[in-house]
């Protein structure tokens, strides 16, 4: 009955764990996503190629194990090792990886709760979930970022039907275990410097309608005249992100920046 059902809510509004959702440690962002992740909530993010979904992802899932709550990556683009090296650049802040940055790096995460996942095999959509499952169970974990969609879902022929099935299981599963799920997604080809929409999504429009939340990011591409060696960019986007959720089911959405360090792997506040 309804009264049952909000004398539950008012015994979870009431729990201190229950107060606020996961945070993405950038104040910018949780001020625009007021109640942070809250459990059984479908994140999805995208953005165009080497903006840094995975790069974004991964900070928000090791600031959370840094603070003790419990957080997997799952990657099947990035084998264990990179995913391990691009963690240990972004907590040093540094480009080029040395013993000592990996003993400072070893001794902070020291007891934390991070894992990473990686599938040796093709992978395949139940095998995923089942793999998730049993990873949110033995060992707690309160947030899982996945990396990504558009390789899990390969189908040639049913290639819509397939996304929408696995968006749907994301959201079915994230439900189940009660925690939040970063799901990252591949946009379809957009113009040149354009901001990417939720219609933009590839293949489905079913990752926008099932998701929570959806987050953007967008970098300007940098070009120079190809004539003035002096004015040759060093890198192919402007470091400057605008990060934009887009309206939510719970809240308006809004917009933000953050600078990107792509020599280190790490998103900080733009005033930094």
């Amino acid at each position: 009955t309804f009264a049952d059902g909000l004398k539950k809510y008012r015994e979870e509004i009431q729990r201190p764990e229950q107060a606020t959702g996961i945070r993405t440690g950038w104040t910018d962002v949780d001020r625009i996503v007021k109640t942070g992740f809250m459990p059984g909530e479908l994140i999805v993010l995208s953005a165009p190629p080497k903006i840094g979904k995975s790069t974004f992802a991964l900070q928000i899932i090791t600031h959370n194990a840094l603070q003790d709550i419990p957080a997997l990556f799952f990657c099947l683009e990035m084998r264990p090792m990179k995913i391990v090296q691009k963690i240990t650049q972004c907590h040093c802040r540094l480009e080029e990886i040395g013993p000592a940055e990996i003993e400072m790096t070893r001794l902070n995460f020291r007891g934390k709760p991070l894992y990473l996942g990686y599938s040796f095999q093709r992978p395949t959509l139940d095998g995923i979930m089942e793999t998730l499952k049993a990873a949110i169970r033995r060992y707690g974990l309160k947030l899982v970022a996945f990396d990504h969609l558009h390789f899990l879902c390969r189908s040639t022929n049913n290639q819509v039907q397939e996304i929408g099935l696995a968006v749907q299981q994301f959201k079915f599963l994230a439900e189940e275990m009660e925690i939040p799920i970063i799901l990252i997604a591949q946009p379809r080809k957009t113009q040149v410097d354009s901001i990417m929409t939720a219609m933009d999504l590839k293949d489905s429009s079913s990752i926008f309608s099932d998701c929570d939340h959806l987050c953007i990011l967008h970098r300007q591409r940098k070009a120079s005249n190809g004539k003035d060696a002096a004015a040759l960019q060093t890198q192919a986007f402007d470091p400057i992100t605008l990060v934009r959720i887009e309206a939510s089911r719970y809240g308006p959405g809004g917009e933000c920046l953050l600078r990107y360090h792509g020599e280190f792997s790490r998103f900080e506040l733009a005033a930094q």
